[in-house]
């Protein structure tokens, strides 16, 4: 008799391919939220570094001539928000609570040798 050899079985059957992709989805949903909730606090520890040192340079400035400052320039779109920080050399004088306003602050820092 001629008998055909059995070949290795070869390829995924349809349960083992839905079962690998429910866990894939699973995972995702577990991964996804955190790893977005990792990079926007990301950016908002950046962006803090960044407004901080805008105004420690600003200050280090203003010890040396008595002159700087920093406009916070707000978002056209979203006015709640400020997408631009400007270093200046001598602050421009306040223009009122209107769209583009400008406030001056006055930093009072001790002289260096009174430091401890």
């Amino acid at each position: 008799m001629n008998s055909v050899p059995s070949s290795p079985r070869r390829g995924f059957t349809l349960v083992e391919l839905l079962i690998t992709i429910t866990i894939l989805v699973s995972l995702a949903v577990i991964v996804i939220p955190t790893v977005r909730l990792l990079t926007r606090d990301r950016k908002v520890r950046e962006t803090a570094r960044v407004v901080g040192s805008m105004f420690a340079s600003a200050r280090e400035q203003a010890a040396v001539d008595g002159l700087a400052g920093v406009e916070i320039v707000t978002n056209q779109n979203i006015p709640q928000y400020a997408t631009t920080l400007y270093r200046l050399r001598s602050l421009p004088t306040f223009t009122g609570d209107t769209p583009g306003h400008v406030a001056a602050v006055t930093m009072v820092m001790p002289p260096p040798d009174s430091v401890t």
